[in-house]
């Protein structure tokens, strides 16, 4: 031994604590983990039977429905019976109509058609004296009754300028309306000159171009544009503008002259014509280069002929019946005849009938 252990104990004491040091990995040195418990199984929650949910029934097919009985079958009509009049019984006459005339159909027209070289408006037509043009026509003066007075003529200037507008009276004009410059003249008769577009020479007098044409009870159709007249210088109809009663659409139709009156009030004409809107929607337009058509209303003898059969048939049935006082005395003759026919016959009635 040096200096301590002895070199044989000191390796024993090394190798037991390597021993130890290796068995210290071992789980034999290890404490052991506590064991899990062991934990008993759930208890089973027992549910009692009648609390368990119970299926439903399916509910039962209903019962089919009847099938709906037929509709039942129309009975036939009834053959009516005819009775034969008997012939003692005069047949009764019809009742008559209240009114023996009928009205005419809402657009009825009465239409008479002419030729330009048969009329010849007067609105810028010119005027010729001496072979001469002098002015033109502008406008026709009338009085309370229609008739034509005075003719308004512009004469015309140098190249415009000093067109004065002149009333002169109507018979001293001369028309023709084949020729080019139909409206002449004649004579020496000097007019009145007028300062203002309505004016007349006469008083008393209405221009009749732009006059108001309406309906007797106040209803507006349009106004005057021209005048139509024939050679013998007669106003034969004249030419309506529409354009305000129709709407927007300019329209023109010839009225003629004896289907109009006129009306006088402070000296305003007013030019009267009746025709309903029918009968306006349904005038023929005037054009410059077709013939001219001058409508009017009916006329009272049309608007009467739709009743003539009435009337006849009326007529025929009163004729056939028999009188009152031959009916009257048919009556009292068949009591005597039967009295006599039912009186016994006398002795010598009787002798006389067995000796034949």
């Amino acid at each position: 031994m040096i200096r301590g252990f002895p070199r044989p104990g000191a390796c024993r004491y090394l190798s037991l604590l390597v021993a130890l040091h290796v068995l210290a990995g071992c789980t034999v040195f290890r404490p052991s983990a506590a064991p899990e418990p062991v934990l008993p199984p759930p208890a089973r929650s027992e549910v009692p039977l009648d609390a368990l949910p119970v299926p439903l029934a399916p509910p039962p097919p209903a019962p089919p429905q009847a099938a709906a009985p037929p509709p039942p079958k129309p009975r036939p009509k009834p053959r009516p019976t005819h009775k034969r009049p008997t012939p003692s019984k005069a047949a009764a006459a019809p009742d008559a109509p209240a009114s023996s005339s009928a009205a005419a159909p809402a657009g009825a027209l009465s239409i008479m058609t002419m030729r330009h070289d048969q009329l010849h408006g007067l609105l810028e037509s010119p005027v010729q004296r001496d072979g001469k043009v002098i002015g033109r026509a502008i406008d026709m003066a009338i009085d309370v009754k229609g008739n034509p007075r005075e003719m308004i003529v512009n004469l015309s200037g140098f190249l415009g300028v000093g067109d004065r507008r002149v009333a002169f009276p109507w018979r001293i004009f001369k028309i023709e309306p084949s020729q080019k410059v139909a409206i002449t003249l004649e004579g020496a008769a000097s007019g009145v000159a007028l300062t203002s577009d309505r004016e007349t020479g006469d008083a008393a007098l209405a221009p009749l171009i732009d006059s108001s044409v309406e309906r007797r009870n106040g209803e507006k159709i349009g106004r005057v544009v021209d005048v139509l007249v024939n050679a013998e210088a007669r106003p034969q109809g004249i030419v309506v503008d529409t354009s305000q009663s129709l709407g927007d659409s300019k329209r023109n139709f010839a009225a003629n002259w004896t289907a109009l009156s006129f009306r006088h009030r402070e000296g305003v004409h007013t030019v009267l014509l009746d025709l309903n809107r029918a009968q306006i929607e349904a005038v023929p337009p005037y054009a410059a280069t077709a013939a001219i058509r001058l409508v009017s209303p009916p006329a009272p003898a049309a608007a009467s002929a739709a009743a003539t059969p009435v009337a006849k048939a009326v007529a025929t049935s009163a004729a056939s019946a028999p009188a009152p006082a031959a009916r009257a005395s048919d009556a009292a003759a068949r009591p005597k005849a039967a009295a006599q026919a039912a009186r016994p016959a006398s002795p010598a009635s009787a002798a006389r009938r067995t000796s034949r």
